[in-house]
């Protein structure tokens, strides 16, 4: 999970957030910064996958995004 800094720009405004986070996941990231699927785990939550502090209790509504009110562009 990615946290933006809102009080900054451009992230205090909600439309960089909300186009932000339609653009990025978590398995696109880890392959990028990570490279080796050997080496890293999807999951949903805060702290890493396998960790003393993993948990995913609250995550259910960070893992997906809702496209409603998203316009397609063509």
């Amino acid at each position: 999970m990615l946290r933006f800094n809102w009080k900054q720009p451009p992230f205090n405004d909600v439309r960089y957030r909300r186009a932000a986070a339609l653009s990025l996941n978590q398995k696109d990231f880890l392959q990028a910064v990570i490279g080796d699927p050997r080496y890293y785990k999807l999951c949903k939550g805060m702290f890493g996958c396998g960790t003393p502090l993993e948990t995913s209790a609250g995550m259910d509504g960070h893992a997906r995004v809702a496209l409603r009110g998203v316009e397609k562009s063509s």
